[in-house]
């Protein structure tokens, strides 16, 4: 019987345990998710054991099978405690997953950590070149250092393995804009809200480039539409409010401007003041 539930254990596992190569095992290196089925091998064994009144043995059996799952437990959850903990495990574990490396390349960027962001971005990319997220997030990173050619190559290579990817239509839109390029950056900003509409930052900065080419009525338009998916955005009042008064719609841009000074007043307040 014991070794027929191990046979039951074992076939559950089999499919998913890297002998025969499958596609995930480009994420990652682990098949203890797909162990659910599995485990109605141990489940059998553990009933036939308490069938025969074999109470002792199971009785600690169990102790020690839930003391050594309680040890890996405590081992396992350290490595949850924050996502670079996490994908700094994972690279550890598996070098060769792009996923983990463009994952904890994200945590370290968000840290302002940029210089060990770009390693492994790059790393990414090594591995999977055509790994368009990478290329756009590394676009960011290097954006973010001011090393703005290097951030467009990447940009425009995350667009050529993806051309519906509407975040690296808006960054290189962003990288334009600051270049002073703004037709180039108008449209890609427009073809960013053509895929994502509800791309409030999108829509916005559209607006922003319109304006700033004197195109204020279709402005007003992408302002809106920032403001139907970001109504407490106070840069889109405000932006929208000088719009109007550009085009002597006062009355209304004032409603704007105070909304936009509502907002940030509302920012600045202390949660511990209302106590």
């Amino acid at each position: 019987m014991l070794i027929a539930c191990a046979g039951v254990f074992i076939a559950g596992i089999l499919p998913v345990s890297g002998v025969i190569p499958f596609d995930f095992q480009r994420i990652s290196t682990v098949a203890d998710r797909y162990l659910y089925l599995s485990m109605l091998g141990p489940a059998l064994a553990i009933a036939w054991l308490l069938a025969r009144q074999w109470h002792l043995v199971a009785g600690a059996t169990a102790a020690v099978v839930l003391g050594a799952l309680g040890v890996a437990s405590a081992t396992q959850t350290r490595y949850w405690r924050d996502a670079g903990t996490l994908f700094g495990y994972a690279v550890k574990v598996n070098p060769n997953s792009w996923l983990a490396h463009n994952n904890l390349g994200n945590s370290l960027a968000e840290r302002g950590q940029l210089k060990p962001a770009i390693e492994h971005y790059r790393r990414a990319l090594e591995i999977d070149p055509d790994y368009a997220m990478a290329h756009n997030n590394l676009g960011k990173a290097l954006f973010a250092r001011g090393e703005l050619a290097q951030a467009i190559d990447h940009f425009k290579q995350a667009l050529r393995i993806n051309p519906g990817y509407a975040k690296a239509h808006y960054n290189l839109g962003t990288v334009l804009a600051r270049q002073g390029e703004i037709d180039e950056a108008t449209n890609y900003f427009r073809r960013a809200v053509e895929i994502d509409p509800r791309y409030a930052k999108a829509q916005y900065n559209l607006g922003i480039a319109l304006a700033r080419q004197g195109k204020l009525e279709e402005a007003i338009d992408h302002f809106q539409e920032a403001l139907r998916t970001q109504p407490e955005s106070a840069e889109a009042h405000e932006s929208l409010g000088r719009a109007l008064a550009q085009q002597g719609n006062r009355d209304e841009a004032m409603k704007h401007y105070q909304e936009a000074v509502r907002i940030l007043q509302s920012r600045r307040v202390s949660p511990a003041a209302g106590n």
